[in-house]
């Protein structure tokens, strides 16, 4: 009898080991469930379109996450069981994640025991309309949608209306918490997402005096301008949300043409700035007389381009590797392009 019980005690512990080990292994599926579901998306979609075939074959694969799996489970590891040196990995880790850029140093290291670990899936509520705010969410892969929830006078029923989305990088559910009120849109989740969560106490006593300041001198300078006074409190707050502040030396460039971001616009708090437009020209004689004209460089290339193709000067396929070489100096030339 003795023998029976100790025999049936070890077969429960095993089953309870079992069972452990497969719910760690179900835990690690859903974790990377978007590098499982990932894999079909990266094979291209051939159709009869050419032009949209060689779009697709070019374009960069899309990266599914930022996170190993390794840095996840020490992300969920508990901080008083964390080692020193995986303390400093954590800190090098969040200074190389978009979503944390703009906190200092010393205050991302204050992060690091306070920081959780969350992934969801596509359609999941994080944040509801109304409620208390109690958590701050960083955007590590993923989108999210913010929903603004409202009643329609005529039909007497309750809207939602999607007004922005926001991906990675971002931080959502910081409003309410520097505003100190009740939460005023809906978060939903429109793909596989993993979240940093920072809980209410953590952000008050860590983040909220540094954000609280910068937050207040972007409504201080929306309220300054003349072209933000017709603004409701909801749209500056949202304008709040959007916009970042920005301090140029003299003499810095904002943005080259072509090369900067031109979705951004630019207001000019203090100082002045100088568009400045550059034109090439070319010199052509007349009759005499020195006439000047604008380069069009996208319409010359095209041109040289064709005229080379009517003449027969393209390189051929079969043609001698120096007969290459010495031709395609010829046309980079011609493309006012480096080889």
């Amino acid at each position: 009898m003795i023998s029976k019980r100790v025999r049936d005690a070890e077969d429960v512990k095993k089953r309870t080991i079992l069972k452990a080990l497969f719910k760690k292994v179900v835990r690690v599926v859903i974790t990377n469930n978007q590098w499982l579901d990932g894999e079909s998306d990266d094979v291209p979609k051939i159709s009869a379109n050419v032009k949209k075939n060689i779009a697709l074959l070019m374009r960069t694969k899309r990266k599914m996450g930022m996170l190993t799996a390794a840095e996840k489970s020490l992300i969920r590891t508990p901080h008083l069981v964390r080692t020193i040196p995986d303390r400093k990995k954590l800190c090098v880790l969040f200074a190389g994640l978009r979503c944390f850029f703009l906190i200092p140093p010393k205050l991302r290291a204050r992060l690091v025991p306070a920081i959780k670990f969350l992934s969801l899936s596509s359609g999941r509520t994080i944040i509801r309309q109304g409620d208390l705010p109690l958590t701050v969410y960083f955007i590590v892969t993923g989108e999210v949608e913010m929903i603004k929830i409202s009643g329609n006078k005529l039909s007497k029923k309750m809207e939602s209306k999607g007004e922005i989305i926001f991906g990675p990088g971002d931080c959502i559910g910081d409003v309410a918490m520097l505003e100190d009120c009740t939460r005023t849109h809906t978060f939903i989740t429109t793909s596989q997402c993993e979240l940093l969560v920072l809980f209410d106490n953590d952000f008050i006593s860590i983040l909220k005096p540094y954000m609280k300041k910068i937050w207040n001198e972007k409504k201080t300078a929306l309220m300054a301008l003349d072209y933000f006074e017709f603004l409701s409190e909801d749209q500056i707050l949202k304008a709040c949300k959007l916009c970042t502040l920005k301090q140029y030396k003299p003499l810095d460039t904002i943005y080259i043409h072509d090369k900067g971001t031109l979705t951004n616009v630019h207001f000019v708090l203090s100082g002045e700035c100088v568009i400045l437009q550059c034109l090439e020209m070319k010199v052509i004689i007349k009759n005499g007389r020195k006439i000047h004209q604008l380069v069009d460089q996208l319409e010359d290339t095209f041109l040289n381009f064709d005229s080379d193709f009517k003449t027969g000067k393209h390189v051929g396929k079969n043609s001698s590797d120096t007969n290459n070489k010495s031709r395609n100096r010829r046309r980079f030339r011609k493309f006012h392009l480096q080889q």
